[in-house]
């Protein structure tokens, strides 16, 4: 199972953190909140979307069985 996520995060300058602004699934959306914080967002020097991609799947499985 594979699990998308779009987080708009944002950067000031000289400051070596990124800071969240949101995390959506839909891309538009994000791309929505991206515009938005480029003009609410005064004091950023960088804003981005970054893509996270997490998959989680079982190969193989075995079990014991006590009898």
């Amino acid at each position: 199972m594979m699990k998308i996520e779009n987080i708009v995060e944002y950067k000031r300058a000289g400051d070596p953190e990124w800071r969240f602004v949101c995390a959506t699934r839909d891309y538009e959306a994000a791309l929505m909140r991206f515009e938005d914080a480029k003009k609410m967002l005064l004091n950023a020097a960088e804003i981005r979307i970054r893509v996270k991609v997490t998959q989680s799947q079982i190969a193989e499985e075995w079990r014991r069985e006590n009898d």
